[in-house]
């Protein structure tokens, strides 16, 4: 399972590697219903010069949490990764 650690140690959980040029998905696994964004998803994302970002987590629906992170239920996670193949 691909993960990103930066040089400080920060850590995005899941890092989906899409064929050709298309840019990685990245993902952070929360396992509350209410998450908070870690400091890895921000500072993964930046390094690998991302414009969006996903925290996944058992919530009833996706919602946006600001500078292009958004969580996703467990749920939508294969449809996500099939339609962005």
């Amino acid at each position: 399972m691909p993960t990103h650690r930066t040089s400080g140690g920060a850590e995005i959980d899941l890092l989906v590697i899409r064929p050709g040029q298309k840019p990685p998905l990245a993902f952070e696994i929360k396992f509350s219903s209410a998450p908070t964004v870690s400091k890895g998803l921000h500072s993964g994302k930046q390094d690998l010069g991302l414009k969006e970002a996903y925290v996944v987590c058992p919530c009833r629906e996706a919602y946006p949490m600001g500078n292009g992170i958004l969580t996703l239920p467990v749920k939508a996670l294969p449809e996500l990764v099939a339609r962005a193949g």
